[in-house]
């Protein structure tokens, strides 16, 4: 065993944190010491466990949802209807978003429902 800012551990036991900037390594850290690009994608890091590798995961930000183990979420979902749907509702429309996606903005839009037959459907 060797002396660690831990104190006197093995390696295996030594507390891995795959989310904080790794100071001693230029090499692990991304841009502005990122060292996973969730921050950069303006995603969370989150460290699933100090002692196993590979387990850190990329979140998206509230609202929207979305994950992936060891990298950033390439596209984070968010309806718009989840915050608008009042508002169609409202004028007795429905809300809908043509593409669910954080990156996809502004393209909600509330419309009329589809004519109804007036017959019972069963399921």
């Amino acid at each position: 065993m060797s002396a660690t800012p831990w104190g006197e551990r093995s390696p295996a036991e030594c507390p891995l944190d795959e989310c904080a900037p790794q100071d001693d390594c230029d090499t692990c850290a991304g841009p502005n010491g990122d060292p996973n690009g969730c921050t950069e994608a303006g995603q969370e890091c989150v460290e699933g466990s100090l002692t196993a590798l590979s387990d850190w995961e990329c979140r998206c930000l509230l609202p929207s949802t979305g994950s992936k183990t060891a990298g950033a979420v390439e596209s984070c979902i968010f309806d718009e209807c989840d915050a608008n749907r009042e508002i169609c509702t409202a004028e007795m429309q429905i809300c809908f978003d043509p593409n669910p996606i954080q990156s996809k903005l502004g393209d909600w839009e509330c419309q009329r429902p589809p004519p109804s037959d007036n017959k019972a459907h069963s399921l």
